[in-house]
């Protein structure tokens, strides 16, 4: 029996070795040598979430669920597996179920920046404007000296209507880029719903000078002035 299973096992990783060896030129032939896998292995988790994974890339979520919540069922812990399951909730326009997931993803693995960040945007997806804010605060705050980040933060601020913070964020983003019309624009913005208008209208000025044809800054400034 031993020695059977030993066979089994080396099978199975020959086959799942062919299969990573097939996905871009072969990729059907790739899902048949994972099932040879599983076949061989049915306890084994690592089958299923490599043909999620590949699945998922080829927009087939249905079968591509299938698989992330097998890989997920043999191993609970596998935050890889919930990861696949968060894809194609995202991609399916099935925030709630994302949410879940992600939320399963962060009692696993409590430090996970990327998780805290992807349920921040899920929870903004479902109106959810404050609570979200506050986990992409958290996510993206680690992050501190990235744009990117920071523009999110100053644009899901601006949405929630949390114009004081919305402004911190565009008043930092115009430190690091000064000649960027759209931070500009995103601060004068801010300050304008603050009832700031002096304030806002120097932004806005700024912010039309270096980019002319910012029709929607000309407006912010008409109602600034």
């Amino acid at each position: 029996a031993k020695a059977n299973a030993k066979t089994n096992e080396g099978l199975a990783r020959a086959w799942l070795s062919l299969a990573r060896l097939m996905e871009a030129a072969k990729p059907q032939e790739a899902l048949s040598a994972y099932g040879e896998a599983t076949a061989l292995q049915p306890a084994d988790a690592e089958p299923h979430l490599a043909a999620g994974l590949l699945l998922e890339r080829q927009g087939d979520f249905p079968a591509a669920e299938q698989e992330f919540r097998k890989a997920a069922d043999l191993d609970p812990k596998s935050v890889e597996a919930i990861a696949g399951l968060v894809t194609v909730y995202t991609r399916s326009k099935r925030l709630p179920e994302a949410e879940a997931a992600l939320r399963q993803i962060l009692l696993l693995s409590p430090a996970s920046t990327q998780a805290r960040v992807q349920l921040g945007r899920v929870l903004v997806g479902q109106g959810k404007n404050q609570e979200g804010l506050a986990e992409l605060q958290a996510g993206l705050g680690s992050v501190p000296g990235d744009p990117a980040a920071l523009h999110e933060l100053a644009q899901l601020s601006y949405a929630a209507k949390s114009y004081e913070q919305a402004a911190v964020y565009y008043q930092r983003l115009v430190e690091v880029a000064p000649r960027n019309p759209e931070y500009r624009h995103g601060l004068g913005g801010a300050l304008m719903k603050l009832g700031r208008y002096p304030q806002a209208e120097q932004q806005l000025i700024v912010a039309v000078t270096l980019k002319t044809d910012l029709s929607e800054a000309y407006a912010d400034l008409a109602v600034a002035a």
